[in-house]
């Protein structure tokens, strides 16, 4: 299954993008064992919230899961997210898209898109802290599935 992280905004050099990149490479290596390919990261410019979302849509892939991370979503323990995604890629879909706003919040073409919501918490957290967040979950996910030490929980 393939995993796409749709985004808008750029991550330059910065310590969130080494953070980001530390973690997707790290989930590229275990997760492949557990039949994910490499993680794509789609990057769309900071606009208006109705433009971003037709962008996101345009560039995001068909027949996938879809999910936006919102603070209104449902939050998931990093158990129920590896079982999560797992559930997915046993349920034959081919692609997981997780879908992160800007500053305006997502437009309707995401909402309509993507109808579930996840969140890591009630908090609003920059855009920039949820790429890294949503990485290293699903680094914790992937060596989860494969029984492997980091998750300690």
């Amino acid at each position: 299954m393939q995993i796409h992280i749709l985004c808008v905004g750029k991550l330059k050099s910065c310590s969130e993008r080494e953070l980001f990149d530390d973690y997707i490479g790290r989930f590229n290596q275990v997760g492949s064992r557990s039949g994910f390919k490499p993680i794509l990261e789609t990057e769309v410019a900071t606009s208006h919230a109705e433009k971003e979302a037709q962008i996101l849509v345009d560039k995001a892939p068909d027949m996938a899961a879809n999910f936006r991370l919102d603070e209104r979503g449902k939050s998931y323990t990093s158990m129920e997210f590896a079982k999560l995604i797992e559930a997915i890629r046993d349920g034959g879909k081919r692609n997981l898209s997780f879908f992160i706003g800007g500053a305006s919040g997502f437009g309707n073409a995401v909402k309509d898109f993507a109808p579930n919501a996840m969140s890591f918490g009630t908090a609003t957290w920059p855009h920039r802290l949820v790429r890294v967040m949503l990485a290293e979950q699903l680094y914790r996910a992937s060596t989860i599935l494969l029984n492997l030490p980091y998750h300690k929980a």
